[in-house]
C-alpha cells in the first residue's frame, strides 16, 4: 500500500496540480473593459471596439489560446447579444479619487 500512495503523489507532482487564482466576475469584467488587442491590424485597439467581422473571423478560424482567446469569446457573446453598451458604460464611468476623506455628496474626478 505505501508504494501505491507514493505513485499517486508523484502523479500529482508531475502534473503541477496547483489551485488556480480566482478572480471575481466584477474584476474580470474590469480587465475586459481595459483589454487591448496585442497584435495584428488592430493592435492596441480595445477588444470591445474590434470590428464584428474580425471577431467573427476568429470565431470561424478558432480563438487564440489563453486569456486573450477567453476575452475574445466573451466579446463575441457580448456583441452577438447587443450588450456593448454595458462595456462602454463601465469604461466611461468617472473614477473616485480618495486622497483625502471626501465630504458627503462630493466626487473628485481624475
Amino acid at each position: 500500500m505505501p508504494l501505491r500512495r507514493l505513485k499517486i503523489h508523484k502523479v500529482f507532482q508531475s502534473k503541477n496540480v496547483m489551485p488556480k487564482k480566482t478572480v471575481s466576475n466584477q474584476e474580470y469584467f474590469k480587465e475586459l473593459v481595459k483589454a487591448r488587442m496585442p497584435f495584428g491590424k488592430y493592435a492596441n485597439r480595445l477588444l470591445i471596439d474590434l470590428p464584428e467581422s474580425y471577431i467573427l473571423w476568429f470565431k470561424e478560424k478558432g480563438f487564440p489560446k489563453g486569456e486573450l482567446g477567453k476575452m475574445l469569446q466573451i466579446v463575441y457573446e457580448i456583441k452577438l447579444n447587443g450588450l456593448e453598451y454595458l462595456i462602454k458604460a463601465v469604461g466611461s464611468r468617472p473614477r473616485m479619487v480618495s486622497s483625502k476623506p471626501r465630504q458627503r455628496g462630493s466626487i473628485e474626478l481624475d
